[in-house]
């Protein structure tokens, strides 16, 4: 699927003017979007990023259509979570996490953006400000 245009607040949807996103696709992709899976996931997991898998998760990139509810770029993400600000004068350790959901039994895996956690050395949990 490709994006094609967006047309800002060009129709009227629960009392407020939206935006429209458009989209072009080929017919095996329609074909391919229509078959998908749409169960939920069997099983999802908060999974540590490692060296091992990295790489894979910063190619990631936000579907255009979400990106209004995250802040920066997958790039950004790594470094704002790889160097965090000390909180009340404490180091904050990265504890980088991403999110896998596993479907049913011959369907591909779905990975998210990456969520970060971070702790303060020897005490509870950070909270971002």
């Amino acid at each position: 699927m490709t994006f094609e245009h967006l047309a800002a607040k060009s129709f009227w949807w629960r009392g407020a003017w939206d935006d429209n996103s458009f989209y072009s696709m080929t017919a095996d992709e329609r074909r391919a979007w229509r078959d998908r899976p749409v169960e939920p996931p069997q099983q999802v997991l908060l999974v540590e990023l490692t060296h091992e898998n990295s790489r894979d998760y910063g190619r990631l990139h936000t579907h255009r259509s979400q990106e209004r509810f995250v802040a920066t770029t997958m790039e950004q993400s790594y470094a704002d979570a790889l160097f965090p600000q000390p909180q009340d004068g404490h180091p904050i350790l990265p504890e980088p996490r991403s999110i896998e959901a596993e479907r049913a039994a011959g369907h591909a895996e779905v990975r998210s953006s990456c969520v970060w956690g971070t702790t303060r050395p020897g005490g509870p949990p950070a909270v971002p400000t």
